[in-house]
C-alpha cells in the first residue's frame, strides 16, 4: 500500500531527506525490506494554492513498497531480443549480398544446391562474423554503461530488451527497473548514459573501419559490404565522418534526376567495422532522441 505524505521538508533538499529516511529504516531489518522512500511532485495538489504560485508546484513525500517498477514478462522479453538478435544477424549478412561480385557468387551457389551439387555457403557467415559481433559489442557496452550508473546510484534494472529492425538489426533496446531511484536526476543519467557511451563508442568504431576502408588495396576492397548512398546521408555525423576519411564529396551527388537516380542505385564499400559503426551510430542517437517517454523524463 502507498501513501502519499504532505508537509514541510526541514532538510535543506529531498535528496537529502531521502537518505536520512534510508539511513533510519536500514537499522530495521523488518522494516527495510518492506518500504521505500521517494520524493516527487504532488500528483492531487491544492488548486487555490497552485493559482497563487503556478511555478512553485509542491513536492510530497511518496512511501511505498520495496519494489514499485513494473516487471516486464521475462518470456515476452526473451522472444523478442531472440527475434533482435536473428535480425541483427540478418543485418549482418544483407550488405555483403548488395555487393554484386559476392550476390553472384551466393546466386551461383545457390543455383548449384538448386541442382542437387553440393556447395558451401560458410564463407559468407565467416565474412560478415566481425560485422556482428562489432555491431552487438557497440549494444553491449550501451547496456553496460546503463548497469553502471544504476548500480551506482543503488537501484537495479533488468536485463535488455532487444527490439528488432529489419533495416537496421535492432532499433533500440528496453531496460527496465527492478527498483526505482530516489530522484529524477538519477533516471535522467541512467536513461542518457547508455545511448551516449553507445555513441562515442560507436563513432570510434566507424572510425576505425573508415582507417581500414581508406588503406584497403582494391582487390580487398571488392569483398566489403556495399550500403547504399541513400543510407548514408541518413546521418549527418556518419556521413560528415565518411568524407573526412574517404575524400570530401564521396557522398554527394548532383541536384539533378541524374543525381536522385544516383543517390538510390550508387553503393559505397565500407569495412566491415565502418558498416557496423555506422549503424550502431544511428541506432545509439536515435535512443537520445526527447521522444515519447524520454520527452517527459527530460522536460516535465
Amino acid at each position: 500500500m502507498s501513501q502519499i505524505i504532505r508537509g514541510k521538508n526541514e532538510c535543506k533538499s529531498g535528496d537529502e531527506l531521502i537518505e536520512k529516511l534510508d539511513r533510519r529504516v536500514a537499522n530495521d531489518a523488518r522494516l527495510r525490506e518492506k518500504i521505500s522512500f521517494f520524493i516527487l511532485k504532488d500528483p492531487f495538489p491544492n488548486p487555490e494554492e497552485q493559482m497563487l504560485d503556478p511555478l512553485n508546484w509542491p513536492q510530497v513525500l511518496f512511501v511505498a513498497g520495496p519494489d514499485v517498477a513494473r516487471d516486464p514478462a521475462p518470456i515476452l522479453r526473451t522472444i523478442i531480443s531472440a527475434f533482435g538478435i536473428a535480425t541483427s544477424w540478418y543485418g549482418s549478412i544483407y550488405p555483403f549480398l548488395v555487393n554484386p561480385k559476392l550476390l553472384d557468387r551466393a546466386t551461383e551457389a545457390m543455383e548449384l544446391a538448386d541442382a542437387g551439387m553440393p556447395t558451401d555457403l560458410s564463407w559468407l557467415s565467416e565474412m560478415s562474423i566481425p560485422l556482428f559481433i562489432s555491431f552487438m559489442a557497440m549494444q553491449l557496452i550501451h547496456e553496460i554503461a546503463h548497469q553502471i550508473v544504476a548500480k551506482s546510484r543503488n537501484f537495479e534494472a533488468t536485463i535488455p530488451t532487444l527490439v528488432p529492425s529489419v533495416m537496421s538489426g535492432i532499433t533500440s533496446s528496453i531496460t527496465s527497473l527492478k527498483s526505482s531511484p530516489k530522484n529524477k536526476q538519477d533516471l535522467v543519467d541512467f536513461a542518457v548514459a547508455g545511448p551516449l557511451t553507445g555513441m562515442i563508442g560507436s563513432i570510434l568504431l566507424l572510425c576505425y573501419g573508415l582507417t581500414l576502408t581508406a588503406t584497403a588495396d582494391s582487390s580487398m576492397v571488392q569483398t566489403f559490404p556495399g550500403i547504399p548512398l541513400v543510407i548514408l546521408r541518413q546521418s549527418s555525423l556518419g556521413g560528415g565522418l565518411i568524407d573526412i576519411f574517404l575524400g570530401n564529396g564521396v557522398l554527394n551527388v548532383p541536384a539533378s534526376a541524374e543525381g536522385a537516380q544516383a543517390l538510390a542505385s550508387t553503393l559505397i564499400a565500407l569495412h566491415p567495422f565502418a558498416v557496423a559503426g555506422f549503424f550502431a551510430l544511428v541506432v545509439n542517437a536515435l535512443a537520445l532522441v526527447p521522444a515519447g517517454r524520454k520527452f517527459r523524463l527530460y522536460w516535465k
